[in-house]
């Protein structure tokens, strides 16, 4: 750890803060998004020890796993069935699948994805701990990024919790990975399903 004096320009940031700053809307324990620093767009991550206790590691871990794998915010996976409207999921490795968790050296980290998730002819796998059933479909508590080019809009997508095997869209901008791009976490209540807080454009 070191001042901000001490990093070059073009290193990226993960930072941990005790609490998520005031006004601040994205990520109930964590976020990831796009800064400019010294005049260049820069991956940067911010995770909020006190409200994630002890389990701030599983949200770093998810936070970097994410910046790693899509930086910029902009790789997409792209999905056409016949007769259906074509449909972009963003890249996120951990939003899929971020309700489990494993330890590595006794430390708590994030399941994450492997490629076959985003891809309808890659053998399983679909994510490390093998929680995954079939390509596109988070599991309960998880979410997907969708742009329905029906709708001309991102969606989010997660299973009902009154019928999993059933996705349901989220309202508003939960599905927008510009604007929804920290960790939500979801509580289940009879059959609804409750997102973290509203999420705003970085």
């Amino acid at each position: 750890m070191g001042s901000k004096a001490e990093f070059p320009p073009h290193y990226w940031r993960l930072t941990l803060l005790d609490q998520r700053p005031q006004g601040e809307p994205r990520g109930e324990f964590g976020h990831h998004t796009l800064q400019k620093i010294d005049g260049q767009w820069l991956p940067v991550g911010y995770i909020y020890t006190a409200p994630a206790a002890a389990a701030w590691t599983r949200t770093a871990s998810h936070e970097l796993v994410e910046m790693l794998c899509n930086p910029y915010l902009c790789a997409a996976s792209y999905q056409h069935k016949r007769h259906e409207a074509l449909q972009l999921y963003s890249l996120e490795a951990c939003d899929p699948c971020q309700t489990g968790a494993y330890t590595i050296d006794g430390v708590e980290v994030s399941n994450f994805v492997y490629p076959a998730f985003y891809s309808e002819h890659r053998p399983k796998p679909l994510d490390h701990m093998g929680h995954l059933e079939k390509p596109y479909f988070p599991q309960l508590g998880g979410i997907v990024s969708v742009y329905d080019s029906a709708q001309s809009a991102w969606v989010g997508r997660t299973p009902d919790p009154a019928d999993p095997g059933r996705l349901m869209s989220l309202p508003g901008p939960e599905g927008d990975p510009f604007q929804n791009n920290g960790l939500t976490m979801f509580r289940t209540v009879g059959s609804e399903i409750l997102p973290g807080p509203p999420q705003s454009s970085p």
